[in-house]
């Protein structure tokens, strides 16, 4: 079962679309952070300078990513783990007077590293993470201040837009990102379908054509034998009823789950045969690959044939080597070389053998046409 192609490369282009815009609006939000405006404001600078440098970081180690077209893996979670810590070390190591100000450009900042980082999560997860790294900034503002009103009404006033844009987005790539997984759902749902109708079509020709085959051999001997043409104690008749048989049983196995399809159709025959008390011996050399349908039909069809014809003792020998696929079969008895079927395809041919006490055939695949 494959998936749509463009079912599956739309899904893929919609998620790295959404990637690359976060990414974009997280490098114009550090760009434009107020760090490099207000160096004058942190004493000491150190903490916010390593702060910086380890979100930069990340940023440039997504950018690499995206890329190369791979994803964070299980990278994401130490990542967001780093990220927090970076946010930590900025706020507390604030004066109490810039925390809830313009200098705090962390409180902003990190919201969108932490987005990059979670792009292609649950809703939950991000909300989650959002919500934690708020909690970095009330926390420093509940212990050490300042926890005026005037300025705890300033932070959720600074809070509703440096939390909302990101957890907007962060909405809108959760969203996307099920639209993305239900239409590769769907695609794959609908490639599961299409392969079962293919499959049922299949099954149904192939029915269709044995049930043709068999029709064609079986129908005219058991008309002939209703109306009284030909008699059930004439030699050739029997031999006739049980070539049809062993077809028959040949066509029924094709569905058989077996290793070796050729070989379990020519044991059909030989079963038939070894309810005669004939003796029959199959053996194998070499090694081959698995013949199509029609070809396996052409290199059994003589062989069955002449299995009817033995009275005592019977061998086959199925034989592969390099570019090529041979069936020998050899019975007690001589038969006219031109009563023996012909293969029906051309790249199967076939020799025919007689002496004073027995037959044999060759039949020949050449496997590299």
């Amino acid at each position: 079962m494959h998936e749509t192609p463009d079912a599956a490369y739309a899904a893929h282009r919609l998620l790295r679309g959404l990637r690359i815009a976060v990414t974009a609006i997280c490098a114009s939000v550090m760009l434009t952070a107020s760090l490099p405006r207000k160096l004058g404001v942190y004493h000491p600078l150190w903490p916010q300078a390593i702060a910086f440098g380890t979100l930069a970081a990340l940023l440039l180690l997504e950018l690499v990513l995206l890329a190369r077209g791979r994803p964070w893996g299980r990278w994401w979670i130490p990542g967001i783990a780093v990220a927090l810590g970076a946010s930590t070390l900025s706020t507390w190591s604030l004066a109490s007077e810039h925390v809830v100000s313009t200098a705090n450009w962390g409180f902003g900042t990190t919201d969108w590293v932490l987005l990059v980082l979670l792009t292609g999560q649950r809703l939950e997860l991000i909300v989650a993470f959002l919500g934690a790294h708020a909690c970095v900034t009330i926390l420093r503002v509940l212990v050490l201040g300042p926890s005026d009103p005037q300025s705890l009404l300033r932070l959720l006033a600074v809070s509703v837009g440096t939390i909302g844009f990101p957890l907007a987005a962060g909405i809108a790539t959760a969203v996307l990102r099920d639209v993305a997984e239900r239409a590769h759902a769907a695609s794959l749902e609908a490639a599961a379908i299409r392969t079962e109708e293919e499959l049922i079509s299949r099954r149904h020709a192939s029915r269709q054509d044995r049930s043709a085959d068999i029709q064609k051999g079986v129908e005219p001997l058991l008309r002939q034998l209703a109306d009284g043409t030909l008699a059930t104690d004439d030699p050739e008749v029997r031999r006739e009823c049980e070539f049809q048989a062993a077809r028959m049983r040949r066509q029924f196995a094709e569905t058989d789950l077996v290793a070796d399809p050729l070989l379990h159709g020519l044991r059909q025959g030989a079963d038939i045969a070894e309810r005669r008390h004939v003796i029959v011996q199959l053996d194998t050399a070499g090694s081959w690959d698995e013949p199509p349908q029609q070809v396996r039909r052409a290199l059994a069809e003589a062989p069955l044939w002449l299995l009817s014809t033995a009275t005592s003792s019977a061998s086959i020998t199925v034989l592969g080597s390099d570019g090529e696929l041979t069936v020998h079969v050899r019975v007690d008895g001589v038969v006219n070389p031109e009563d023996v079927p012909v293969p029906d395809l051309p790249e199967v041919t076939q020799r025919v053998f007689t002496d004073t006490n027995s037959t044999w055939i060759e039949v020949l695949w050449l496997t590299s046409t």
